[in-house]
């Protein structure tokens, strides 16, 4: 489990007490390997799928229409650029997590959720679909089609912060 101290990172303006104050934990070792694990899986994988589907069917058109050989060529080179691709994003995921880093969130003064630690991450009110926790470990998935996850420590997000990213302020539950 991370262990919680009161040096909070800065967002941009500062933090804001309400409607509750920044919490900081700082990363152990067995944080750092579930957080990487959670994000290669939640934010890599679904690509990395999607280009070997694509690298296969291009792969096979290209062999029936071209020759098999041309089929076969294009698709290896296709899959081994998507395996470069899901190795490269993999080792930026590892870099940005280190034990004994710090993340912090809480709410700036235009009151979006602020996760703040190697690098800053605003979410704004209503941007969640839903939010997943297992392992010590919760899941923003956000409503954009495109947007990348956000994985962070299930500790850093309280029950009343879930509920500020998932109900959509323009249902009429939430404040703009």
């Amino acid at each position: 489990m991370a262990r919680l101290t009161d040096t909070p990172a800065e967002p941009e303006g500062g933090w804001a007490d309400t409607p509750r104050p920044p919490v900081t934990a700082v990363l152990g070792e067995d944080d750092v390997r579930r957080l990487t694990a959670v994000e290669v899986r939640s934010s890599e994988l679904p690509p990395l799928v999607w280009r070997a589907a694509v690298s296969l069917a291009l792969g096979l058109l290209l062999a029936t229409t071209w020759h098999p050989a041309v089929g076969a060529a294009a698709a290896v080179a296709l899959l081994a650029l998507a395996g470069t691709l899901f190795v490269l994003r993999r080792r930026v995921i590892e870099r940005s997590l280190t034990p004994g880093s710090a993340r912090t969130t809480g709410y700036d003064r235009q009151g979006a959720l602020v996760l703040a630690g190697s690098r800053t991450t605003v979410l704004p009110r209503g941007c969640a679909a839903r939010v997943t926790r297992r392992d010590g470990v919760a899941v923003v998935r956000p409503r954009g089609r495109g947007a990348r996850p956000v994985v962070l420590l299930d500790e850093l997000l309280t029950p009343a912060d879930e509920a500020v990213l998932t109900t959509d302020p323009r249902a009429g539950g939430g404040h703009g």
